[in-house]
């Protein structure tokens, strides 16, 4: 028996690992085809949206379209069908959550035997717009002006709801910086 050294086998793992690093292939087996009931997303497509990006429409659902260079048959993202109408109440509950409470959105699907094409037509409506805002409860901080100003929200925005919450979290935050830490929204 040869005797062995301490750093014998931290090298042998050390070289074990990067000779299964450098020649490793995924473990994960890639998909040749859609599942039954699912079709290749080609493409999605926003038509009437003025108010907000396609990129942020696109975080909101759920099918994704394949990136042109997957475009190989079989090898693209997938989606069922059925998907559409929820996909249709995300944009919708969106929209409103934005400040656009008359928002209406309609879909059309073009579909063949394995890929489908999808376009959301939306018609915003008008946004509900802030009139006043007030920011009470801050005679006794002496940082008063510097904490109540540059709010996410803002007069004359629209009322959009996850900016109300964003400017509660800079409000809260901000009065923690001033020493108050225990102040509520």
């Amino acid at each position: 028996m040869v005797p062995r050294r301490p750093g014998d086998v931290h090298a042998r793992l050390v070289a074990l690992a990067c000779a299964f690093a450098i020649g490793a292939t995924p473990l994960v087996a890639q998909r040749d085809a859609c599942d039954i009931g699912e079709l290749e997303v080609r493409s999605i497509e926003f038509r009437g949206n003025r108010a907000l990006a396609d990129g942020q429409l696109t975080s909101v659902i759920a099918l994704t379209a394949s990136d042109v260079a997957r475009r190989i048959p079989g090898v693209g993202r997938c989606g069922s069908p059925s998907l559409v109408a929820i996909d249709r109440a995300r944009l919708v509950l969106f929209y409103r959550r934005r400040g656009f409470p008359d928002v209406q959105v309609d879909t059309a699907v073009f579909r063949d035997a394995r890929a489908m094409s999808l376009r959301f037509d939306i018609r915003e409506g008008r946004a509900t717009r802030i009139d006043t805002l007030a920011v009470d409860g801050l005679e006794a901080v002496a940082e008063a002006g510097a904490i109540a100003r540059d709010l996410p929200v803002r007069r004359g925005g629209a009322f959009d709801q996850y900016l109300v919450e964003a400017s509660r979290d800079t409000l809260r935050r901000r009065l923690a910086d001033a020493g108050r830490p225990f102040a509520q929204i």
